[in-house]
């Protein structure tokens, strides 16, 4: 890289490309908090340069400079991952696409929207709405996620219990590859949408998405059962997907989340086991029907309906089921998804980390969930926060233990990938990469394998050791 072709560049971006040491700060982490000399001992973190492109033309003249100088590209948007996805574990440069945010294009005869890449999912509903038009699926974190982001990602979140999977939905996506190469893949093409669909932006940077969407429904219904148990909790949900309608969303909490929130101050349900909230929408006379056949849950159940107001504000505060971390100082989590018939085996194995945990939970379609697992620690405290990370590894263990497995893979869930992922498809997966990216510098040090100093026998030597350790030590019994 020389400094006359890096003033060059940065004169064509008007100045939205530097490699400020400060700036360029801003981009070594994201929602999870590692302790600083570990990360700096297994991985280059940081990026030599951070870019903020407004077009498809700034991406353009970015990734050409990044091929001429043999220099990797980070792809970023909200960086609302928890597994250093987004973090730069290998130099060059570090891309942040929030800038090519909006909504491009509503085509309302077939039901489908082309977007921004960098477009946050919440403000895109807003676009949306003003055209009558509403979105089939978004992530729990849609305040700041984003759609090029969540399409990276597993795309498993709220409305994925009526609708699926997002990258189902997805019709097309312009992608860009790190030769400088671009397209629009689609579903038929000779490179398809499902090889870059989930890909954690380790193959192409995508630029924008066409996807379905839908007009807004006439009526919703909200409703909130307290259930005993996670057996329960489970049979709920099993009844409601098989119900005369569909829900757009089913998501439950347990005792403990519901006790973290009450702690902050929150008015909470009196529920000794599962708060199960289920939310309908759609015509005015299904929502009749979905009410009637809430009352026949009810009856089969046993369970107590709550008000109408709880499930309202469930269904209100939907998208800040993180708002717990205020009680911190740190928030640990890890993402699992899980069969829904196994919640009850896999509750009862994070019961026994002696460690208070909230389990949190949103239904996918096919009877699986995506739950989060979440406790308190204090990352001030370097030593006890190590044995505090480990405990993850068991809650990880109880999925896969449960027929599950980790949601997301970046960095950190890639010691779990042959345990959890079928071996044709990682294989597949892995030529696709040598194949498009040959040269490894897109987003590399990611999803495919582990780190050489992170292997999975020493990394769970290590783990068990430290779980041992907490044991002895009681970490966590407090908490």
């Amino acid at each position: 890289m020389t400094a006359e072709n890096f003033d060059l560049l940065k004169e064509k971006l008007n100045g939205r490309v530097t490699d400020d040491p400060f700036e360029t700060s801003f981009y070594t982490r994201d929602m999870a908090s590692f302790p600083g000399f570990l990360v700096k001992l297994m991985f280059r973190v940081g990026a030599e340069l951070a870019a903020r492109p407004q077009s498809e033309e700034d991406v353009r003249q970015l990734v050409a400079y990044a091929r001429d100088n043999h220099m990797a590209i980070t792809p970023r948007a909200g960086g609302t991952s928890a597994y250093m996805n987004a973090v730069p574990v290998s130099g060059g440069m570090v891309m942040d696409l929030t800038g090519l945010s909006g909504l491009i294009r509503l085509d309302k005869e077939r039901g489908v929207a082309e977007v921004w890449c960098g477009t946050a999912w919440s403000a895109l509903e807003k676009d949306l709405n003003r055209e009558g038009f509403t979105l089939c699926s978004y992530p729990s974190s849609a305040v700041s996620s984003t759609v090029g982001g969540w399409f990276s990602m597993e795309g498993q979140g709220i409305g994925s219990m009526a609708w699926g999977c997002f990258h189902d939905l997805v019709e097309s996506a312009h992608v860009i590859l790190a030769s400088g190469e671009e397209f629009d893949a689609d579903a038929a093409g000779p490179r398809p949408l499902s090889l870059f669909a989930g890909k954690e932006g380790t193959l192409a940077i995508v630029t924008r998405l066409t996807f379905k969407v839908v007009p807004l429904a006439e009526a919703a219904y909200h409703v909130s059962f307290a259930a005993p148990s996670a057996i329960v909790a489970a049979k709920i949900m099993d009844m409601a997907e098989k119900g005369p309608v569909k829900p757009f969303n089913g998501h439950f909490a347990d005792r403990t989340c519901l006790d973290f929130q009450k702690r902050m101050g929150y008015e909470v349900p009196e529920v000794s086991g599962f708060l199960v909230t289920l939310s309908y929408r759609g015509a005015a006379a299904d929502m009749a029907a979905c009410r009637a056949y809430a009352e026949t849950i009810r009856l089969k159940t046993g369970v107590r309906l709550c008000s109408d107001e709880t499930a309202a504000e469930e269904w209100e505060e939907r998208l800040y089921s993180l708002r717990i971390k205020r009680n911190g100082p740190t928030l640990l989590a890890a993402e699992v998804i899980l069969p829904m018939a196994r919640l009850n085996d896999f509750y009862g194995r994070v019961k026994k980390l002696r460690q208070r945990v909230s389990v949190y939970g949103h239904m996918m379609s096919g009877q699986q969930a995506n739950v989060m697992a979440q406790y308190y620690a204090d990352e001030s405290q370097t030593l006890r926060y190590l044995f505090y990370l480990a405990k993850t590894k068991k809650i990880n263990d109880a999925a896969i233990a449960c027929g599950g497995r980790p949601y997301g893979t970046g960095v950190w869930n890639t010691v779990y990938l042959k345990r959890s992922r079928d071996p044709a498809s990682l294989a597949e997966a892995r030529e696709a990469k040598e194949r498009l990216d040959p040269e490894n510098r897109m987003n590399p040090g990611k999803f495919y394998r582990p780190p050489k100093l992170m292997p999975p026998a020493l990394f769970g030597l290590a783990c068990f050791a430290a779980n041992l350790g907490s044991r002895v030590l009681r970490i966590g019994r407090r908490r």
